[in-house]
């Protein structure tokens, strides 16, 4: 995700990508779903990941929740 990427638009690229990843048959667990989620936010991101990247239960569809609810 970039700075000026609106939130809306970074999912859809994530999404995106990750349905390209499953059709070329790659399997991502929940886990690495979120660790992706996270590693792609921009540094502007940081004390978000810092409050809820520790979360080893924390699921994609939560986690996305979450970012939109940080990003109001």
């Amino acid at each position: 995700m970039k700075e000026d990427d609106s939130l809306d638009t970074f999912i859809s690229k994530y999404q995106s990508a990750y349905d390209r990843a499953i059709s070329a048959g790659n399997k991502i667990d929940e886990e690495m779903k979120v660790d992706i989620m996270f590693g792609a936010l921009p540094n502007s991101w940081g004390p978000f990941i810092v409050i809820h990247g520790a979360d080893p239960t924390l699921s994609l569809q939560n986690l996305i929740s979450k970012m939109k609810q940080e990003d109001l």
